[in-house]
């Protein structure tokens, strides 16, 4: 066999190291499940330094008990009925709470397993559906909320549970202006159209690029609404203090509201901070605001004809054919602009190092929905999921505790830009996150979107699927 030169292989290991994050096999176990009817969903404790995997058949239910660096501490088997759906569940008091629902069915289930006992209790919570609608659900580490609506009282309504039984519901009542801005016209009534945010990983393109958005906070829920130009209205659900409250933030203070101007506008919500673009034909802003005082924090912007000197990367033309993603780098702003304006804009913040804050600035199209049939999903196959993702892609798979969603977008221009924590600029070329370093990694792996998960405890990042071909559970650590 040809020998290969020392140096050619140290040259290949360096690229090899530097390319792909370091990652092992932290928990493998044979199952020995297979079929069609099988999902895969983690949640984590408040502290996010233990967690629960549930891994579900057509007629069972396995969950995973972890805790430090993913050592197991204890295995659950539950009966699982057929038209039952998991909704999540979190962990306190030495237990660990399972919701589910069935079909068909006006009740909640409630499973309560304790790790000490090992023992195992069912609660039914009923609901009726003739007077209050499911909207969402949210697991929220020591808590679980479940979100419903009346469209005979315009209402918005909150239950929290801290164990079987939920407590006093938070309802908020909308005008009926706000309701039509909530909610789209259906057949004899309306439904909700908002979509739940939780601040971890990178975010898909679908969810950011809604009006309404639900954002869990450390003791109470935000909805978060951009309907109105150079405006945000914010309704916040105090879980501590049950009560409710709303309230409008102008982004252009003291002047008169922009009429008949073609524009689109988006915000997000990250440490507290809201962060907000509005493109026009004439000019892109972008502003970080305190969401309870609407204080101005910073203010970026630029003319059409003028370069964008906050920003971090060039503005990158990403098309996605299916089978491959196209990117092409844009010098113009009104290039960037127009398709803003054409399409819909969108705005993240996340993490990025020490500190500091990684925000995406850009736009969004999607002219055909593509969905998804259980089972019958490849990571490679699935059309509209990127082949590659480089550093400056606007957001590889998201997670919501566990969960694992890949790209449908089908064309985004956008740039990225560094903060410091006091909202400076950062100088520099943006790295590689390890979200978009586990896409990279796990692009061949033939796993169904609902049979993988990314979730992080005690600060390192997991990557959960569950093997088919080999009917085993795998979580890696990157």
């Amino acid at each position: 066999m040809r020998k290969i030169p020392s140096t050619l292989f140290l040259i290949f290991l360096f690229l090899f190291s530097n390319g792909l994050p370091a990652q092992t096999k932290q928990f493998v176990e044979n199952i020995g499940w297979y079929g069609k009817k099988l999902e895969l969903h983690t949640i984590l404790n408040r502290t996010r330094q233990s967690s629960c995997t549930f891994l579900l058949s057509s007629d069972s239910i396995r969950a995973f008990v972890f805790t430090g660096p993913l050592k197991l501490m204890r295995q659950f088997s539950l009966p699982r009925q057929s038209d039952t759906k998991l909704l999540g569940g979190f962990m306190r008091d030495s237990s660990v709470y399972m919701f589910t629902e069935q079909t068909g069915k006006d009740e909640l289930h409630c499973w309560a397993m304790n790790v000490i006992t090992e023992k195992v209790r069912e609660n039914i919570i009923p609901f009726d559906p003739e007077k209050e609608k499911t909207v969402t659900h949210i697991s929220a580490g020591n808590h679980f909320l479940y979100v419903t609506a009346s469209n005979k009282r315009n209402e918005l309504i909150i239950y929290d549970f801290f164990n079987e039984q939920a407590g006093t519901p938070l309802r908020y009542q909308f005008s009926d202006e706000q309701w039509k801005e909530l909610t789209t016209p259906g057949f004899l009534s309306r439904t909700v159209r908002l979509t739940k945010i939780e601040q971890e990983g990178d975010l898909n393109l679908d969810n950011l690029v809604k009006r309404n958005k639900l954002y869990l906070g450390n003791e109470s829920v935000l909805l978060v609404m951009n309907n109105h130009i150079d405006s945000t209205r914010i309704i916040s659900y105090d879980l501590k203090q049950q009560k409710v409250s709303s309230w409008g933030i102008d982004h252009n203070p003291g002047k008169p509201v922009s009429k008949n101007v073609s524009y689109s506008d988006n915000s997000f919500l990250f440490r507290n901070k809201l962060y907000y673009v509005k493109a026009t034909s004439d000019s892109l802003l972008m502003q970080i605001v305190d969401p309870y005082t609407g204080a101005i924090n910073k203010s970026f912007s630029t003319a059409a004809d003028q370069e964008i000197t906050w920003k971090n990367t060039p503005i990158l033309d990403q098309e996605n054919t299916g089978a491959q993603t196209g990117i092409r780098n844009r010098e113009k702003t009104k290039q960037l602009l127009r398709k803003m304006v054409k399409d819909s804009a969108v705005i993240m913040a996340k993490p990025y190092g020490d500190g500091q804050i990684e925000v995406v600035v850009g736009s969004y199209a999607k002219k055909w929905v593509m969905t998804q049939t259980p089972g019958n999903y490849s990571n490679n196959g699935f059309t509209g999921r990127p082949a590659s993702m480089g550093p400056a892609s606007i957001g590889p798979p998201t997670y919501t505790n566990g969960s694992f969603h890949r790209e449908t977008w089908v064309r985004s221009m956008h740039f990225k830009m560094l903060l410091n924590a006091d909202y400076s600029l950062l100088p520099g070329e943006p790295v590689s996150s390890v979200y978009e370093k586990i896409e990279r990694y796990t692009f061949n792996l033939q796993i169904p979107s609902e049979l993988e998960n990314i979730f992080v405890t005690n600060g390192v990042h997991y990557y959960a699927y569950y093997d088919k071909e080999d009917r085993r559970l795998v979580v890696l650590k990157f």
